[in-house]
């Protein structure tokens, strides 16, 4: 409810509204949260320079890594869509009614963890309430 009097608030301001959805997003973010040493090499490091690096090649390797690990498919990714129309030049995907998103909404998890679009569950049931959608 909090949020949502806050949204009907700037409902008629779109830099308002994205105003107000950075704050939730960002809501807890501080450089208290951030990585004060590290353990490389057995060392103890504090150079924020080193652990930046680390952190950073840590991440740029995982996905070769775990790639590595999965190995290589025998079979083709054709063979999923052998129900779809084979075209290289468009792509057709079946109508999604509005209940079906709410569904999907109401059902995710009711964490704080952000997707990869780092908009978080709660920031989606906000928006259904703001909006009214049910």
């Amino acid at each position: 409810m909090y949020y949502s009097n806050h949204f009907e608030e700037v409902k008629d301001d779109i830099r308002k509204i994205w105003g107000l959805t950075r704050s939730i997003i960002n809501n807890g973010v501080s450089k208290a949260d951030s990585i004060k040493e590290l353990k490389i090499d057995n060392a103890i490091c504090t150079d924020s320079k080193k652990i930046a690096h680390k952190c950073n090649e840590f991440l740029v390797n995982t996905g070769p890594k775990l790639a590595r690990q999965v190995g290589h498919a025998n079979t083709s990714h054709h063979n999923y869509l052998v129900n779809s129309v084979q075209s290289s030049t468009s792509m057709f995907m079946n109508p999604i009614a509005p209940t079906e998103i709410i569904n999907v909404i109401c059902h995710l998890k009711g964490n704080k963890s952000q997707g990869y679009d780092a908009i978080s569950t709660k920031l989606l049931r906000l928006w259904l309430n703001l909006f009214q959608i049910h």
